[in-house]
């Protein structure tokens, strides 16, 4: 029981008020005690709640406090342990996978932006190249103009 109430606690705290923290611990106690007291297994209990971290941005999301101008603003946080991201739709990913998968798409994005680059060089180039031809054109039929 302490696991899932210390990581929960964890997650919450930082996020919004003492008080809210205090009773929203409160009531997860008070419903693991009430579980327990009904027969059932701590393995059990914490089975059906799922992932404390993405009930701590269920009750972050949905706090007072948060919405007040808390760290409510349903962008992704890690969570004081650092194992796991929970972004703005409650999807819990580890850490590594997330950075992973952010570090791919900046680098889509500098591909594109590097092919885009290459393809104004060379644009650039071609115009150079037409420019200087163009221009040693005109000076030759300029100068001999009648040869042309």
């Amino acid at each position: 029981m302490e696991d899932f109430l210390s990581v929960l606690e964890s997650c919450l705290k930082g996020n919004m008020s003492r008080a809210e923290v205090r009773s929203n611990m409160d009531y997860y106690r008070d419903y693991f005690r009430t579980e327990q007291a009904k027969g059932r297994s701590y393995e059990e209990i914490c089975a059906e709640l799922g992932d404390p971290r993405m009930i701590a941005r269920n009750i972050i999301d949905n706090s007072s406090s948060a919405n007040a101008g808390g760290n409510g603003s349903g962008k992704g946080y890690f969570a004081q342990d650092g194992d796991y991201y929970v972004d703005s739709d409650n999807h819990a990913e580890e850490a590594g996978d997330f950075m992973y998968e952010s570090a791919k798409k900046v680098m889509k994005k500098g591909v594109k932006i590097m092919t885009f680059i290459t393809i104004a060089i060379l644009a650039l180039g071609f115009l150079a190249v037409f420019g200087a031809c163009y221009i040693v054109f005109a000076l030759l039929k300029m100068l001999f103009g009648l040869f042309f």
